[in-house]
């Protein structure tokens, strides 16, 4: 009965072992390689790299309508007045957590003349429908226009 319990312990010792190491290989595998020369990890990278290619392909074409546009590098005053009016509207919305919806039945504007607002899109915006979209939000107004002058500049 003894050497029974012995043989029994001494194979359930090698049982574990056998699993343990088996475990141990099956973390430790080689990559698999997806071409002759290329491993898993290089794929992924690879993939990656052209999908970010495609992404600014696709933010660089001429007609691409998403994300917030900038001042151009030496603005007009009319540019600025416009950029901080949208900057304002924009203000406006999210100071009082308003919808595009319910933005656009206070300021009258489209859904397209809205997001080109809320985009600063000053080139796609009338300064005359930015002007009555803010004085609608901001009511009652006064909209005033101030021309500083630029100390050290002849």
């Amino acid at each position: 009965m003894a050497d029974l319990r012995f043989r029994l312990n001494y194979l359930w010792e090698i049982l574990k072992q056998r699993t343990q190491q088996k475990k141990k290989t099956k973390n430790h595998k080689k990559p698999k390689k997806l071409n002759k020369d290329m491993t898993q990890s290089e794929h992924n990278k690879n993939a990656k790299n052209q999908d970010f290619k495609r992404y600014l392909q696709g933010i660089e074409s001429p007609n691409y309508q998403g994300g917030s546009w900038s001042l151009p590098e030496n603005p007009t005053p009319s540019e600025k007045a416009k950029y901080e009016l949208c900057e304002k509207v924009l203000g406006y919305q999210e100071d009082n957590n308003l919808s595009d919806q319910e933005l656009r039945k206070k300021t009258g504007l489209s859904q397209e003349k809205l997001e080109d607002v809320l985009f600063t899109r000053i080139e796609k915006v009338n300064s005359d429908e930015l002007i009555n979209a803010a004085s609608k939000l901001f009511a009652p107004c006064q909209v005033e226009i101030t021309i500083k002058l630029n100390i050290g500049r002849k």
